[in-house]
């Protein structure tokens, strides 16, 4: 058996490094929108606390 080496065309590399891009910049306004709003950066770290809280059960 021969094996044949996986070669992509340039445009699959470049729409790979663009769906990068764009992951990276809805990621961004994400983390900021947690930030203008005063969440803090522990959004969900918070929620376990207060989800304790309302039940008292082992995490």
């Amino acid at each position: 058996m021969a094996v044949t080496k996986l070669v992509m065309p340039n445009h699959d590399w470049l729409k790979r490094w663009l769906f990068l891009g764009l992951s990276l910049l809805i990621n961004s306004i994400g983390h900021a929108l947690t930030v203008v709003m005063n969440l803090g950066s522990a959004v969900w770290t918070a929620s376990a606390v207060n989800l304790y809280h309302l039940w008292p059960l082992s995490l």
